[in-house]
């Protein structure tokens, strides 16, 4: 049976985090009365200034492209928001008052500048994150999107509009956004879909993480841990690796890492105390397709969280549909933590890939204990108790279409 996981030294792109706090932040900006807008073109752009109550894409793009770094890498630019106006936009990191919500915006410098116009907040008053991360799984390569031109603010004497102004309909236009209450995620252009949303105050990130696919792919979120597939294109073979694997996680993602996760988690305190991590995680399915139903449990032989590749990728299927497999070849039957599984591993020695498959299908769990899967995997060599614990996924690989799949609810608990 051939193996359908990714190359394991494979390195991602970086990708586009957009936060649930940044859409309503934006939806406010709208609403409130136009400012004057000031771009300087200052010799030392990251000092450079703009103060309003009204940002556009266009202004944002030309922040990006006033950044002194190479045409098309990735930057942010800065702003406080407080009382419904920004202030101190910056490529640099702002201090913001107490009383306000530091946001940031990701663009490309130079002339062929593509912007996000979604602000997103800003998670730590220390700074950002890297601008790059690798992501889990390799990624197609994604063909840019076209700038978006965005409606002028309105003049002091019209009424303000109580939600953004559209831009003007394109051919690469996305569909018409989803009900009031959700946010949803979508590709264009052929490109993967490797956006990335905090959910529930950092606690938990969603990604789409369409990494073996450049099919329409789209997922929405209400803001809670859950999401569901509303589209999909997807079609890959069912001998490789699956199109996507849309998904919830805690923990650090190839550096990524949710706030206050209670990770790294060491393996010999897992298998030793029992209940130290549990989790649960309910689902609706369809049937239709090909895919599976599963969680991707990370672990690394040093407490680093910058790469998931160098430990142990660890699956739990609850539920598969349309004839595809794990990686490697089935092994023993056994009973962890109430469930009946069969073990299928691929690698040789420690590492690879070790997958627990139900043998009854289940559509959900309620506070599994991973401790016993950890102590079973390391009795079998494929890893070591002296290892680390650094992230628990939850969600769908899709290797044809996925549409209706939803994740209704996920929880990780480190006790």
């Amino acid at each position: 049976m051939a193996a359908h996981r990714k190359p394991r030294n494979a390195r991602g792109k970086s990708r586009r985090r957009v936060s649930l706090a940044g859409v309503a932040a934006l939806g406010l900006l709208a609403g409130a009365a136009a400012g004057g807008v000031a771009l300087a073109a200052n010799p030392a752009p990251q000092a450079a200034k703009l103060n309003s109550a009204w940002v556009t894409a266009a202004m944002v793009d030309s922040f990006a492209r006033a950044v002194p770094a190479p045409a098309g890498r990735n930057v942010l630019v800065y702003a406080c928001l407080s009382s419904g106006k920004l202030t101190g936009v910056s490529a640099s990191v702002p201090e913001c008052p107490a009383d306000s919500v530091r946001l940031h915006w990701v663009a490309q410098s130079g002339p062929a500048s593509s912007t996000s116009p979604l602000p997103s907040q800003s998670s730590s008053s220390s700074g950002p994150a890297p601008n790059a991360r690798p992501s889990r799984r390799p990624r197609v390569a994604s063909s840019p999107s076209p700038s978006t031109s965005t409606s002028p603010p309105p003049s002091p004497s019209s009424p303000s509009p109580s939600t953004p102004p559209a831009p003007a309909p394109t051919e690469s236009s996305p569909a018409p956004p989803a009900p009031t209450g959700t946010n949803c995620t979508t590709n264009q252009n052929g490109g993967a879909n490797n956006n990335v949303t905090q959910l529930d105050n950092d606690t938990y990130h969603l990604q789409a993480n369409e990494y073996n696919s450049g099919a329409t792919f789209k997922i929405c979120t209400d803001g809670n841990p859950n999401f569901t597939i509303s589209s999909s294109g997807v079609s890959v073979s069912h001998d490789g690796a699956p199109g996507a694997y849309p998904s919830l996680y805690k923990g650090c993602h190839w550096g990524d890492c949710t706030a206050d996760s209670g990770m790294p988690v060491p393996v010999s305190t897992m298998t030793s105390t029992p209940g130290k991590v549990t989790t649960s995680y309910s689902t609706s399915t369809v049937n239709s397709g090909a895919w599976d139903d599963s969680y991707d449990i990370w672990y690394n032989p040093a407490r680093s969280t910058g790469s998931n590749s160098s430990g142990l990728e660890m699956m739990i299927w609850l539920s598969h549909f349309g004839g595809v497999e794990p990686a490697g070849s089935p092994g023993p039957t056994v009973t962890l933590d109430g469930i009946s599984f069969t073990v299928w591993y691929g690698g040789s020695g420690t590492g690879g890939t070790v997958s627990f498959v139900a043998n009854n299908p289940m559509s959900s769990v309620s506070n599994l204990d991973l401790g016993p899967l950890a102590a079973y995997t390391v009795s079998k060599g494929y890893m070591q108790s002296s290892w680390f614990l650094i992230d628990v996924e939850a969600g769908f690989e899709p290797w044809t279409s996925g549409q209706g799949l939803t994740a209704d609810a996920f929880n990780v608990t480190v006790h």
